[in-house]
């Protein structure tokens, strides 16, 4: 069977919310080597803790990110 990579696309951008950020490519070597878990699961979590504090609804672990870095 083959893969429908149409239908792939729109169920991923009906999914995923893509979030990019240009940081200075020193300063994001530095802090990617000083994290102890990949960026995305840091990034999640830090979402996920601003949101429960400021009562925004969102239940932990509801969704995923799919999160690309550009590098100047």
């Amino acid at each position: 069977m083959a893969r429908n990579y149409q239908r792939e696309k729109e169920w991923e951008e009906n999914k995923y919310k893509r979030m990019v950020a240009k940081i200075d490519k020193n300063l994001a070597s530095e802090f990617l080597n000083k994290l102890d878990k990949p960026y995305a699961t840091w990034l999640r979590e830090q979402i996920e803790n601003y949101l429960q504090k400021n009562n925004a609804g969102i239940t932990p672990r509801n969704s995923s990110f799919c999160l690309y870095i550009y590098y100047n």
